[in-house]
């Protein structure tokens, strides 16, 4: 490998996307990524290696020795992979040229200990990943409440890189249709995935007083924990009925985008950094969102965005046009193309 910036990632639509973003805006024989398999499966570039389950053990070497050319190493997400922890433990020189991206779950299923992380298989595999994340120089991230929080768990002195990394993370510029006040439905939409981290049966109980209400509540269940999103079914069409519309397929990006133009208030009830991108171009669509204090919260408040607390109780106003307004031109002078091209032209120096 005669490519000078290595990426470290697992298999989704967000590595995806981001490969075709650096291979255009900087040209792909300055970068190579060794990509981890998951269920998402892709036709990747030739500047990329898949590693399986099959192959992945007579691939140590091969990595190695690209780790060892590499100027710079940017892991993409520090999940449960011993592939990696081996090879970084025992190249520990390698550690220094590491930048780690922290994609929220990486860092917080370690810091609130969720179930898994108490096997122990996972405890030791986190004692490398300690060991490593304590010695890596940098870590990268748009919050700056994450990297303050990983950096006193894993005891680091890691400098803060800002950046918003993914082209998942920018306002997408969709045509916001008209609406027809008229109709009187309001519109909500709950969570984005079926993840047990979005709280469905909490923020379910929160809407029950507007049951009577013209309303429709979306809720995206298409990907995350299977057996969570059938019992969220079941609760959400028990209490609200019809107006409960949980949404199973999985929509392409275009189509999904267009949806989220159609919805008035949005309810995200995580505890920790997570729907970055659905946030991000409510906001630059006009909507009201809900979230709670967490890091996403205090950087979008930073930057002088309006946001709606759902400990500090949930209505169905829609917001102001004068809010919405300000919201759309804070999020687009911030969350665009040539933004994340200068903060990558940055990364890569």
């Amino acid at each position: 490998m005669d490519k000078k910036i290595l990426h470290l990632c697992s298999s989704s639509p967000i590595t995806k996307s981001y490969i075709e973003f650096i291979n255009e805006n900087f040209g792909e024989e300055n970068h190579f990524f060794v990509i981890f398999a998951t269920s998402f499966v892709y036709e990747y570039p030739n500047n990329c290696m898949l590693i399986t389950q099959n192959n992945g053990k007579f691939n140590y070497l091969k990595v190695l020795l690209m780790l060892n050319k590499a100027t710079k190493i940017i892991l993409h997400g520090f999940f449960y992979n011993r592939f990696i922890t081996r090879l970084l433990t025992i190249s520990p020189w390698n550690i220094k040229k590491c930048y780690w991206v922290i994609w929220g779950a990486d860092l917080y299923d370690d810091t609130n200990q969720v179930s898994y992380t108490k096997t122990l298989k996972y405890r030791q595999f986190f004692f490398f990943k300690k060991l490593i994340l304590k010695n890596i120089p940098y870590y990268v991230t748009n919050t700056e409440n994450d990297y303050f929080l990983a950096k006193n768990f894993y005891n680091s002195d890691a400098q803060h890189i800002k950046c918003i990394m993914y082209t998942s993370n920018l306002y997408k510029d969709v045509k916001i249709p008209k609406v027809n006040a008229k109709t009187g439905t309001t519109k909500i939409l709950l969570g984005n995935s079926a993840s047990l981290a979005n709280n469905h049966i909490e923020t379910i109980d929160r809407l029950k007083p507007f049951v009577n209400n013209n309303i429709l509540i979306y809720c995206p269940l298409s990907y995350g924990c299977q057996q969570n999103a059938k019992k969220v079914i079941g609760y959400g069409r028990e209490i609200f009925k019809d107006k409960f519309v949980p949404m199973i397929d999985l929509l392409e990006e275009n189509e999904y985008y267009k949806f989220l133009t159609t919805i008035d208030i949005a309810i995200f009830n995580h505890h920790r950094q997570e729907a970055l991108a659905n946030i991000i171009n409510l906001l630059y669509f006009g909507k009201k969102v809900y979230i709670n204090k967490n890091t996403i919260y205090d950087e979008l408040v930073k930057q002088g965005i309006e946001l709606f607390v759902i400990n500090d109780g949930v209505d169905m106003l829609k917001i102001t046009s004068t809010a919405a307004k300000h919201n759309s031109n804070i999020i687009k002078s911030y969350f665009n193309l040539d933004n994340l091209i200068k903060q990558h032209q940055r990364l890569f120096l």
